[in-house]
């Protein structure tokens, strides 16, 4: 005789009691992305204009802007004087295309401690996770690639190498000091720039600013007119401490646009729906396609031959602009790079 029989089953603990697998979902650092984003209105006021008149993906939409008119200067008046005119332009955005999505099953819910709604909701979350990883990975490409290859104020004080100033260990504290005046030789104003800069910026910053007048040095003073962020993907090398990226507030704009299905909301039934939905951590709209099936999924659980399948697509195109530059060889951008040395 033994109790063998009536051994109780394994015991599983619900996910909604705990908190154990929280960090598996984790958001990293997407402030090269968030810059981009705030800049935008400020940057291109019309930026929804611009998006909306894009009715589909083959239309060119472009913004009209002046080359810097340089007339020439004489010494002498004359009744033929010698006169020019500007140059107008185009700049048009290049677009790109995010998409992402995952299948739900309720079926396969029924038999498991994982509900319909724990599943969506860990599957959206990972959704934005992707798009915000990706989103924020080519803001930091765009700012390498649009740095400034002209720099009035190389070797005063920094050497510049690969277009990226070299600030010495012994000397970044006194950088964002410095900046105003790198900015004012490279005709930009001395204040009101952003800091997009690797994580660890953070705690550079952090420590000069707290270094107040009661301490043997004064650094907090220089902080002031800079919108610091940081991006998690923001490669540093072996002798970086800190890699960062500055421009002008009002410099960036990212815009973003919806497919002509999702826009205006097609449906084949309730089996096959175009719409828009927004997502809170990307901070803007992006096109969802629906589509219900019937589908066999007995790979995953036995019985399900012809199962209610439902798929979530989410995608939408961005571009990404900086102040426009007719003559990038010689005259400077508004991207400057840092790299602060170990």
């Amino acid at each position: 005789m033994s109790l063998a029989i009536t051994v109780l089953d394994e015991f599983r603990l619900t996910w909604d009691q705990h908190t154990l697998d929280k960090y598996e979902n984790r958001f990293s650092n997407y402030g090269a992305f968030y810059t981009f984003m705030e800049d935008t209105p400020k940057t291109i006021s019309g930026y929804q204009a611009l998006v909306e008149a894009r009715k589909d993906a083959d239309r060119t939409v472009s913004l009209v802007v002046g080359d810097a008119f340089n007339p020439v200067v004489g010494d002498t008046r004359s009744c033929t004087p010698s006169v020019d005119i500007m140059d107008s332009a185009y700049e048009t955005p290049y677009w790109h295309t995010l998409e992402t999505g995952f299948w739900m099953n309720e079926a396969m819910n029924q038999g498991n401690y994982v509900t319909y709604k724990q599943q969506f909701d860990r599957q959206m979350e990972g959704v934005q996770r992707v798009f915000l990883e990706a989103i924020d990975t080519a803001c930091v490409a765009h700012l390498a690639a649009n740095l400034s290859g002209i720099n009035n104020a190389e070797d005063n004080p920094y050497a510049v190498v690969a277009d990226y100033m070299q600030v010495p260990a012994a000397g970044n504290f006194n950088f964002f000091n410095e900046y105003g005046s790198i900015a004012m030789a490279n005709d930009l104003q001395p204040t009101g720039h952003n800091v997009i800069g690797s994580p660890r910026t953070m705690s550079i910053v952090r420590g000069y600013q707290n270094q107040g007048a009661g301490n043997a040095l004064n650094t907090a003073f220089q902080f002031a007119g800079y919108n610091f962020a940081y991006s998690s993907n923001i490669a540093t090398a072996s002798g970086d401490m800190a890699v960062m990226y500055l421009s002008p507030i009002g410099s960036l704009a990212i815009l973003t646009w919806i497919d002509p299905d999702c826009r205006i909301e097609k449906r084949i039934g309730d089996h096959k729906i175009w719409t828009k939905v927004f997502l809170p951590m990307l901070g803007h709209e992006v096109g969802l396609y629906y589509v219900a099936d019937c589908e066999d999924k007995s790979g995953f659980v036995s019985g399900l031959e012809r199962t209610h399948v439902e798929t979530f697509e989410f995608s939408y195109d961005y571009a990404l602009l900086s102040s426009y530059n007719s003559a990038p060889m010689t005259v400077p951008g508004v991207i400057f790079g840092a790299q602060f040395l170990a």
